[in-house]
């Protein structure tokens, strides 16, 4: 049997062998790790934000990042450990550890952005993300193929674990109570530098909690693990990670745009833009001015929803009514403004 989890085996068979490792490549994994929580920190704060993307969009994005993040510190940590045997990476166990990564990123941002705000919801997250880190982690150690017998030390193993649901459960409470606040670099870095720590601290312990045993005299090797897969998918990991950053600065300021000059209810250029608007197309002119009266009594009888439906109705008949070359903007919330616009400045 090549692993046996927690059963020392006959040491007068086997040899204890010790690895030893890279600081700069340690170095390395931890800076990952905390580029894939800002990554995610920075997403996360639009899954609540009003806009015009489904909160679900910017949760799986945020899920991507931390769990590629985590998945690409994991690999890092790997190749930063150097041991005197030949070693290399399974591949399918590989391409699996990823999915709890991601899976257990998504419930845990998909609990601490719910209504509920209690810290019961806290420590289930921390549960989940810190679960999800080691499974993760473990599930890379088994991939590794070697001519060793792996032992673990039943304390430091459960250790590991109780550090990644413990430094996960404060980093998620961090990233929830500073929402408002969000907008702050420093804040920002502070719950990406203790999630980074929950995610490298899991891996090293994990680590440590590992012993090697071989048969036989001890024989030297240079470390020969499979360098081309762990760069290959450490590659992808940190591609995808930026790959996500970039998209999501994207949409970000799609977002702020849309929001700055844009109604979110009829899709219609609003005040902001209408004032932009004529300071830049001085060949506009005003042609009406549509007020809406007593929409406030419909609520108030009807609720919220049959009021926004009386303004979306009149806006499908202005815009079946108008000549194609004026233009409809909601100036406030019960008023719109008609402009005449020539043919080349009409925006759709």
């Amino acid at each position: 049997e090549r692993i046996s989890l927690f059963t020392i085996p006959d040491l007068e068979s086997m040899y204890i062998i010790e690895g030893t490792y890279d600081p700069l490549v340690m170095l390395l994994s931890f800076i990952i790790a905390f580029g894939a929580s800002y990554t995610a920190i920075y997403i996360n704060r639009r899954i609540n934000g009003k806009g015009f993307f489904h909160k679900n969009i910017w949760l799986v994005l945020a899920s991507l990042a931390m769990g590629l993040g985590i998945w690409s510190m994991h690999y890092v940590g790997m190749s930063a450990f150097v041991i005197s045997i030949p070693m290399k990476h399974n591949l399918v166990l590989t391409i699996i550890s990823v999915i709890p990564a991601i899976g257990a990123s998504y419930m845990a941002f998909y609990l601490t952005n719910s209504d509920y705000k209690k810290v019961q919801i806290f420590i289930a997250a921390g549960f989940f993300m810190g679960c999800g880190i080691a499974l993760m982690h473990y599930i890379g150690m088994a991939a590794m193929e070697m001519d060793a017998k792996v032992v673990y030390n039943p304390v430091l193993f459960g250790l590991s674990i109780l550090i990644a649901i413990v430094a996960s459960f404060a980093s998620l409470y961090i990233f929830s109570i500073t929402d408002t606040k969000m907008e702050k670099v420093l804040v920002k870095s502070v719950a990406a530098f203790l999630m980074a720590i929950a995610v490298t601290s899991m891996h090293y312990t994990g680590m440590l909690a590992m012993s090697f045993y071989v048969e036989g005299p001890i024989r030297v090797h240079t470390h020969d693990s499979n360098m081309i897969e762990v760069v290959l998918f450490v590659t992808i990991g940190i591609g995808s990670l930026f790959g996500l950053a970039i998209l999501a600065s994207r949409l970000d300021s799609y977002v702020d745009f849309r929001m700055k000059y844009f109604d979110a209810l009829t899709q219609l250029p609003n005040h902001n833009q209408f004032t932009e608007d004529q300071h830049i197309k001085k060949n506009t002119k005003m042609v009406a001015i549509v007020h809406l009266n007593n929409v406030e009594k419909y609520i108030l009888a009807y609720g919220y929803s049959f009021g926004d439906a009386i303004v979306k109705r009149v806006i499908k008949i202005m815009q079946t009514s108008l000549p194609k070359e004026t233009k409809l903007y909601r100036t406030e919330a019960n008023r719109f403004t008609v402009i005449h616009a020539p043919a080349e400045s009409v925006q759709n």
